[in-house]
């Protein structure tokens, strides 16, 4: 699988997912069951267990809102278990014109 080649923490990295729960965002691999998703404008932020941190920046808030869906959507299909994480975080958009 590909993946999607997307700007995080300020580099363009790769990011795909692999056997269903493992998020590889560069050289990294964290399992997608265990991330807390925030939504702050156009970027999205992952935050994993521990310290780890990810910055997703998008173009259009429209295109990180869809992100995070996806990414909620991702783990709850990989979570067979519960799994401790932070709280997700989704600011309510703003009005469309």
């Amino acid at each position: 699988m590909k993946g999607m080649e997307l700007v995080v923490n300020g580099r363009l990295l790769s990011v795909r997912l692999v056997e269903s729960h493992c998020l590889h965002i560069g050289d990294e691999v964290i399992d997608i069951a265990e991330i807390s998703i925030q939504l702050r404008g156009t970027v999205v932020g992952l935050l994993g267990q521990g310290s780890s941190e990810y910055e997703i920046d998008c173009a259009e808030s429209s295109d990180a809102l869809q992100l995070a869906l996806t990414f909620k959507v991702l783990r709850a299909e990989a979570s067979g278990k519960w799994k401790e994480r932070p709280l997700d975080h989704l600011c309510r958009p703003r009005p469309a014109e």
